[in-house]
């Protein structure tokens, strides 16, 4: 198949793992076999007996083009067409080997357990991330949980995006998350991304940020 269907003149594509979390689309299914390699999963063979959900979406040249960014084109994966139903649509196959990985139906986004400094105080991500911090947050936690609606910060999947920082300074100023206990935090990034409890932000003799 050398050409791909185009559908309002946008591309169809099959994606199965973060993507699959952050767009809207049709829920499917595919034959393919997936491994979860812990923060993302890879398709290595596509049309075998592996029952895999995926998502079949439609997007732009200028996304495709960051999708092939963001999946590491063609060093971590590569692109390839698939035919589902009546629709020639692209997907990302892995290129790499793998070892001692478990087969899956179904890829989760896990979120990162925080690390407690203390009861008001979590540690979500190290500044060992450096420029990653916002990228990382964006991948890996919930943004919904967090009052936040994915579509708005899109340009947080990749450091090179035009709007990165402009959308990371953005979320810091709008992200809430109410626990199942009835506390509200809030982020905070000095260095280390935090959340912390709204009601130790406001407290007038908090001295949190002179500490860090």
């Amino acid at each position: 198949m050398s050409c791909i269907d185009k559908t309002k003149g946008k591309f169809p594509i099959i994606v199965y793992g973060i993507l699959k979390d952050r767009f809207e689309g049709e829920s499917i299914v595919i034959g393919a076999d997936c491994y979860d390699l812990g923060d993302y999963p890879a398709i290595t063979k596509l049309g075998t007996n592996n029952q895999l959900q995926a998502k079949l979406i439609y997007i732009d040249a200028d996304t495709l083009k960051e999708f092939d960014r963001i999946e590491g084109v063609p060093f971590l994966y590569t692109r390839e067409v698939i035919q589902y139903r009546d629709v020639t649509a692209f997907i990302y196959v892995y290129v790499n080997g793998i070892k001692n990985k478990p087969l899956i139906t179904n890829w989760i986004r896990k979120e990162v357990e925080p690390l407690l400094v203390d009861d008001n105080v979590k540690l979500l991500i190290s500044d060992t991330a450096g420029i990653y911090i916002p990228r990382n947050f964006y991948e890996h936690y919930d943004l919904p949980t967090w009052g936040l609606k994915i579509s708005d910060y899109r340009d947080l999947s990749h450091p090179d995006n035009e709007g990165y920082w402009e959308s990371w300074d953005d979320l810091l100023k709008e992200a809430k998350h109410t626990d199942d206990k009835g506390v509200t935090w809030l982020l905070d990034q000095n260095g280390d991304l935090f959340a912390i409890t709204e009601a130790f932000m406001q407290l007038d003799d908090n001295d949190w940020f002179d500490r860090n």
